[in-house]
């Protein structure tokens, strides 16, 4: 019996400590296989009907206050240039990616978000009202 055809769909995904035979998941090729729940093709066709952002935002100002407020820490790319929310002993740190020795401390997350200026657009205004062509939360 072949292990990896066993192991396919296991909670390990080819784990080699676990299961020496069975193949790594980004090895596997699974476009031989079918989707193993009906949400993989809904989720195209629930994405092609959402509005346009300016109709509605999906992650807007209120989002990332929450997420904020909750611990998360944010990454996010607008204008092309890489920005970084995160957190750390002593205060919170709004970062250009590429210049991240010179982040900004702030002592409460709500000061980072009344505070942060990018050119001069607020965090509300980027989140509410242009497009971010990247977005990770942690």
């Amino acid at each position: 019996m072949n292990v990896s055809k066993i192991n396919k769909n296991n909670v390990n995904y080819g784990n080699q400590k676990i299961h020496p035979k069975a193949p790594h998941r980004h090895d596997y090729d699974w476009t031989k296989t079918k989707p193993r729940s009906d949400w993989y093709s809904m989720y195209s066709i629930i994405t092609d009907m959402m509005p346009a952002k300016e109709e509605f935002p999906i992650y807007n100002y209120i989002n990332l206050s929450e997420d904020i407020a909750a611990g998360h820490e944010i990454m996010f790319t607008y204008n092309d240039k890489k920005y970084s929310i995160s957190i750390s002993q002593g205060g919170w740190y709004f970062t250009v990616v590429e210049d991240y020795e010179n982040a900004i401390r702030y002592e409460t997350p709500e000061e980072l978000l009344d505070q942060v200026r990018i050119g001069i657009k607020t965090l509300e205004d980027i989140f509410n009202f242009e497009n971010l062509s990247e977005l990770t939360i942690y």
